[in-house]
């Protein structure tokens, strides 16, 4: 017979016991009582909020995303031009954002759910945090080459996975828009950003 507590150790097992609860151990053991497991959560939070002061009227340009923020000339991929160029947004609050690790790989809609309510920012916000790591400093988003994902609604109102990447070795952002609809997922150790309120 091999035992359990040969591959974890007593911590392990302890720790095991508080998670089910010690009341619950006799039914488990008789199978009188059974557990069903379920996925945990996608997020981490890993950062306390960041404060990003709104403004009056915000119009998002390719120049200003340059010039400002330090984007790319070649670094807007996807269809980022064509969503958000031109838009203006008017009266934008001061935000808390908050920062999440993807704890493994996922698709937008179950990161949506588990954010609830929160989940979309405005593309000012996402616009100042660049605008303020411009240089590649440290903060909110991720400068390590992952990406950081904001949710954000493009001119038509339509919502849109936004992403923006620090490349170290050119030291500008590259930027990028998909549908929060699409097949491929996210990958772990990705930042995702939403209002803490």
């Amino acid at each position: 017979m091999i035992f359990a507590s040969a591959e974890f150790t007593m911590g392990q097992m302890n720790a095991l016991v508080k998670i089910l609860g010690p009341e619950n151990i006799p039914g488990i053991l008789d199978e009188s009582l059974t557990v069903q497991l379920a996925p945990g959560r996608i997020l981490r939070k890993v950062l306390e909020p960041t404060p990003i002061t709104g403004t009056k009227k915000f119009v998002a340009t390719k120049e200003i995303f340059e010039k400002e923020a330090n984007v790319g000339d070649s670094c807007f991929w996807g269809s980022f031009g064509e969503d958000f160029f031109g838009k203006v947004e008017q009266d934008v609050p001061d935000a808390d954002l908050i920062a999440h690790e993807l704890q493994r790989n996922s698709v937008d809609a179950p990161i949506i759910k588990e954010l609830g309510e929160l989940h979309e920012t405005t593309l000012w916000h996402f616009f100042a945090a660049m605008k303020t790591q411009s240089q590649g400093q440290k903060g909110i988003l991720l400068i390590n080459g992952r990406a950081t994902i904001f949710y954000v609604r493009n001119k038509k109102g339509v919502l849109r996975a936004v992403g923006c990447q620090w490349f170290s070795d050119c030291r500008v952002w590259r930027v990028l828009t998909v549908s929060v609809e699409r097949v491929g997922p996210w990958v772990s150790g990705y930042r995702v950003v939403s209002r803490n309120s």
